[in-house]
């Protein structure tokens, strides 16, 4: 574990956190933030995805895995929960929004090199 990964890790297990407070929340208490529901929804796997990649990296192929299973899991946490319901599209919707942000992750601290005093930056002919 590197400098680096710490606050990736956790803020990737605080987002989780919320993604899961807010799946089991009853319809009456989530917030509307006015952006498209599926957009929502990608937005937030994307960003989770992207976080847990960056505080746990080499472990792309892990962390497609666990977000394709994190999305159907929660999915299915919402029959449980009167009001809510699951839907194919949202599990779809969600698992890519991860999958994305992991890979986007991947792509990112590929991007960075370590210049062995602990300090990050991007590697020379990158952008």
């Amino acid at each position: 574990m590197t400098r680096l990964t710490v606050p990736f890790r956790l803020a990737a297990w605080i987002f989780v956190a919320i993604l899961v407070l807010i799946t089991v929340a009853p319809p009456s208490a989530r917030l509307d933030s006015g952006v498209p529901h599926h957009l929502e929804h990608f937005a937030s796997f994307f960003i989770a995805g992207a976080l847990w990649y960056m505080g746990y990296p080499r472990r792309l192929l892990l962390c497609l895995t666990l977000a394709v299973l994190f999305a159907g899991g929660l999915e299915l946490l919402q029959i449980l929960v009167p009001g809510r319901h699951a839907r194919l599209i949202d599990f779809v919707v969600d698992a890519l929004g991860a999958c994305a942000g992991s890979a986007a992750g991947f792509v990112f601290l590929r991007a960075l090199v370590d210049d062995g005093l602990g300090i990050w930056r991007l590697r020379r002919g990158i952008g």
